[in-house]
């Protein structure tokens, strides 16, 4: 669900990460994003209330934390 919906930059962004259209094809890598905009988590955990305890070492790829923490 989108709360920030604005036509033209929406579709305009997902058809840029999908591929699609007429300019050079670059990909977009959310990871880096997330940590190059996001440093200390606090718009994940605003938005993924369920990572809200996760470490900061592990907010932008939870999937890789160890089980033990």
């Amino acid at each position: 669900m989108f709360v920030d919906h604005d036509v033209t930059s929406n579709y305009g962004s997902w058809n840029f990460s999908a591929r699609i259209g007429p300019e050079k094809v670059l990909n977009f890598n959310s990871l880096k994003q997330s940590k190059d905009f996001d440093k200390d988590g606090n718009f994940i955990r605003i938005w993924c209330p369920e990572l809200k305890n996760v470490p900061n070492d592990y907010i932008h790829d939870p999937r890789n934390m160890p089980l033990a923490l």
